[in-house]
């Protein structure tokens, strides 16, 4: 029964006005409550919780007291009950059903199709709110399974095409130093094959992370550790003036992935900078985490033109495109005043993607 037409038959049907505005005023409170919760996708905080079923109880209590079903205050009671069951909250739904189920009972002891459409709606409350429940372990489940397809495609990339490259070049750098040992480019060339062997150290340290995340922690893995320290080596890599801020960043917000997605995101980022305003420009990149567990990651310079241009787009579409996989998101664009940002965001890392539903 919808909640209008509720509000209109306790009117119609109320002894008094005492029950009327019992109903009423504790079913306010609750709708207020599941707006915010429902509207929102959020689940029901202890605060949130308290306040509904106090409101429930002293306006049920009131409205029967008075003489009253409070019809109002109990069809918002039974669509509680549906979220605290889909939240996982079984034990106080079980007592919230109780004291809506005994209601009728108090209200109309005879009448006892009263009792029976509580309970049928206490049903169906139930269901609908196990089936919610189903559905969002069933999209946790999904996420997770997309999450762990996009580790191993990454790890196959880099070990079957990157690898294999960087191997090559390393190779080759090794037999030019040693045909000409003296040479103007011998130096050079020692350079090439050393950053070749950090490169594929990393790679390998990437691969093992990207197909174990959890038993990798402790690998030596300079673009994403476990931590800023990987975007910290890529500002340190960037040739102009940059600042780098990391003091209100929470290192365990975000997992392995989430740093790979990072560190990439401030190499293609700064080199954005390199190519469309210039070495020098000043740069500003900044990690944090908000109240919600989320990091955020922003890369912003203060313009320029002494970039070489071009670029098609294609490295900003490729972090926006691996970001949507683990439900990161990837924000560019000017700013006011001149120069570029760069933001990205990571969901909170810390679901517990192994509870089962009810």
């Amino acid at each position: 029964m919808p909640l209008p037409l509720t509000a209109l038959v306790e009117l119609v049907t109320a002894p008094g006005p005492l029950s009327v505005i019992a109903s009423y005023v504790g079913a306010g409170v609750v709708a207020w409550v599941l707006i915010g919760v429902l509207g929102s996708g959020r689940e029901l905080t202890s605060r949130d919780l308290a306040l509904a079923l106090v409101s429930i109880a002293v306006g049920l209590v009131t409205a029967v007291a008075a003489g009253g079903a409070g019809i109002t205050v109990a069809w918002l009671g039974v669509v509680l009950v549906a979220v605290l069951v889909r939240d996982g909250r079984r034990f106080v739904a079980a007592l919230l059903a109780l004291l809506l189920a005994g209601a009728p009972v108090a209200a109309a002891p005879g009448e006892p199709i009263l009792t029976m459409a509580m309970v049928t709606a206490l049903a169906a409350a139930t269901a609908i709110g196990a089936s919610s429940r189903t559905q969002r372990f069933t999209a946790e489940q999904r996420r997770a399974e997309a999450i762990e397809l996009e580790r191993r495609r990454l790890a196959a990339e880099l070990h079957d095409v990157v690898a294999h490259e960087v191997t090559g070049i390393v190779v080759l750098s090794q037999a030019a130093a040693r045909i000409q040992p003296d040479s103007p480019q011998a130096d050079a060339l020692g350079r090439i094959e050393q950053a070749g062997l950090r490169a594929l150290a990393q790679i390998r340290a990437m691969v093992a992370t990207l197909r174990d995340p959890e038993t990798s922690q402790a690998a030596p893995l300079a673009p994403a550790r476990a931590g800023p320290s990987g975007i910290a080596e890529a500002v340190a890599a960037h040739p102009g003036p940059v600042t780098f801020d990391d003091g209100s960043l929470d290192a365990t917000a975000a997992d392995p992935v989430g740093w790979i997605l990072l560190a990439r995101a401030t190499t293609e980022a700064l080199t954005n900078v390199r190519r469309h305003a210039g070495a020098r420009t000043p740069v500003h990149v900044a990690l944090c985490s908000d109240v919600g567990g989320r990091t955020c990651l922003s890369i912003v310079d203060q313009g320029g033109s002494g970039g070489i241009g071009g670029g098609s787009g294609t490295g900003l579409d490729s972090l926006r495109e691996r970001a949507s996989v683990i439900g990161a998101s990837v924000a560019a664009g000017p700013v006011e005043g001149g120069g570029w940002a760069v933001t990205v965001t990571l969901p909170p890392s810390h679901v517990d993607r192994e509870q089962a539903p009810a």
